[in-house]
């Protein structure tokens, strides 16, 4: 890892941290507290401030939207295969979920008055759609071919970035829809719908760990890797290196194969992590839900046994009456 640190200097502090990453960042939440808890909030009846853990879910997303898009993390990724599994992860996986529990379900209902935007989304969304859509890109993206030429074409590769994070997005919705006007699904479907997703991954996955062959020449062809890391370089500093001058083994920390069956691994272990801890969010909404109704039923037979009890008091009482008379 010494090694590696001191091979990624070449580079400069400003490629590394990519300072407008971070002024981008802090925009993007400051812009999200005016509008979502300070004065520029609509003056709307059901336009609440976002709650603290919005807030924080919101904080969290921009946080790793920066590690994996502005910080060495970044550029390392696009060199250590294993790294950039991790990086999707991350960043279709964990963030758009994140957004989505982060924004306040009134700003989606805001941006959905206007219908067709409304009737994209409910049939992007429809669970069978998202399912298949976000797992047919995931699935395309690795496949050789698609790999590498995505990855020496700037342009291309930023519109699939875009449409993958976008079909991240959908594939969470059905989840965690915060619409207060959603047809939701049950909480044994969005169980099932989570495991689906984890099943739909695996052959990437596998297809990753089982190979006998590096798939990707980006990651061991020295033309084809200095492409890749070239359109990973702000505009400022791509002329102030010499890729070619750079060897590919400054910046492995184990043979091509070998960092390809890694992040085959990690892929899969952080997709059970991210689906495992949604699952359990699920489970946990489930449980309170059905507490909340057990108690509204013993609430009710309660009631229903004291209104019982007082009839009965009031028929003893008239006879008493009666009798006494």
């Amino acid at each position: 890892m010494g090694q590696l640190y001191q091979s990624l200097q070449v580079f400069g502090w400003y490629a590394l941290w990519n300072p407008d990453k971070i002024v981008l960042v802090l925009i993007l939440f400051g812009l999200y507290l005016l509008f979502m808890v300070g004065p520029l909030r609509p003056n709307l009846p059901f336009a609440r401030a976002a709650r603290p853990q919005e807030i924080i879910a919101t904080a969290a997303a921009l946080l790793l939207y920066y590690i994996v898009q502005g910080s060495p993390f970044y550029l390392m990724s696009h060199m250590i295969f294993s790294l950039h599994m991790t990086h999707m992860a991350i960043l279709y996986l964990l963030i758009p979920p994140l957004l989505i529990i982060g924004i306040p379900g009134w700003a989606y209902a805001y941006v959905f008055r206007y219908r067709p935007l409304k009737r994209l989304v409910d049939a992007l969304s429809y669970p069978l759609v998202a399912i298949f859509l976000f797992n047919g890109l995931f699935s395309l993206y690795h496949l050789p071919t698609v790999f590498d030429f995505l990855n020496t074409h700037r342009t291309f590769h930023t519109l699939y970035a875009i449409l993958m994070f976008t079909a991240g997005w959908i594939m969470w919705w059905p989840i965690l829809n915060p619409l207060p006007d959603r047809t939701e699904m049950s909480h044994l479907r969005k169980v099932t719908y989570i495991f689906a997703n984890g099943i739909l991954l695996t052959p990437a996955c596998a297809f990753l760990f089982l190979s006998e062959t590096p798939l990707y020449q980006t990651y061991y062809d020295h033309g084809l890797w200095t492409q890749m890391v070239g359109f990973c370089l702000p505009p400022g500093t791509r002329d102030t290196v010499d890729l070619t001058a750079l060897s590919i083994s400054q910046f492995n920390l184990m043979p091509p194969l070998d960092d390809q069956h890694l992040g085959g691994i990690l892929m899969k272990i952080w997709q059970e992590l991210i689906y495992a801890a949604f699952l359990i969010l699920v489970l946990v909404r489930w449980f309170g839900e059905t507490r909340k109704k057990d108690r509204e039923i013993e609430q009710m037979v309660y009631a229903e046994a004291e209104k019982r009890l007082e009839s009965e008091r009031a028929s003893q009482e008239k006879n008493v009456s009666l009798h006494g008379v």
